[in-house]
């Protein structure tokens, strides 16, 4: 583990739970996964964090899944104004519409 994963996770272990929630919501907008990794800390490894995550991902139900994917734009439609989305979406930036659409 580097020292930046070891720092970034101990903040996200020391969040207010407000915050961690927040944080939570820009990877995947399922408050069920998300209720699950906050009830799920500390995590002393990010391997532990990515294991916790595979679990919630599984226990999602299809309800759960459509909240994720509502929460997020299409790839290559980034949310006008919104800089989370847009730095999610700019890997698409110089794709070509072909690509797009299939995304």
């Amino acid at each position: 583990m580097t020292s930046t994963s070891a720092s970034g996770l101990a903040r996200f272990n020391t969040l207010e739970e407000s915050a961690a929630r927040a944080e939570l919501h820009e990877a995947c907008a399922s408050t069920a996964w998300a209720r699950h990794l906050l009830a799920a800390r500390p995590f002393a490894t990010p391997e532990d964090l990515y294991a916790a995550s595979d679990a919630a991902m599984a226990g999602l139900t299809a309800e759960d899944l459509a909240e994720a994917m509502a929460g997020h734009p299409p790839i290559g439609r980034p949310k006008p104004g919104d800089p989370t989305s847009s730095r999610e979406q700019a890997g698409m930036a110089g794709a070509a519409e072909e690509l797009k659409a299939e995304m």
